[in-house]
């Protein structure tokens, strides 16, 4: 069975947009395509919650934020059933090695 795998890249450019990035990330919003059993399969690497994720957002930022900065970059990445089982810490590591500040990671 072929094994497929999707990268999708969001510029996010302000705090709002971060923030409800996250909330659909964490489920603390109604997701309605998202399957509600799997939820407790993720991983979460990083902060647990909204909260937590946006005090570590505003850690990374500079002082000083041009008004058409992209403040955040989110990378959806999916697959076929069973294309990442056996994944490993090197290729989990790979977009955080590619960015200054990486403040939360889900797998799921």
């Amino acid at each position: 069975m072929s094994k497929f795998a999707i990268l999708r890249v969001q510029k996010l450019k302000s705090p709002k947009s971060v923030r409800a990035s996250m909330k659909i990330a964490y489920r603390e919003q109604d997701t309605p395509n998202a399957d509600d059993t799997r939820t407790p399969d993720n991983d979460l690497i990083g902060p647990q919650h909204v909260k937590q994720g946006m005090i570590a957002f505003e850690k990374a930022l500079p002082e000083k934020i041009r008004k058409t900065a992209v403040q955040c970059i989110e990378y959806l990445v999916t697959s076929s059933p069973g294309a990442f089982e056996n994944r490993n810490a090197d290729q989990e590591a790979y977009l955080g090695s590619r960015h200054e500040s990486v403040f939360y990671v889900r797998l799921g």
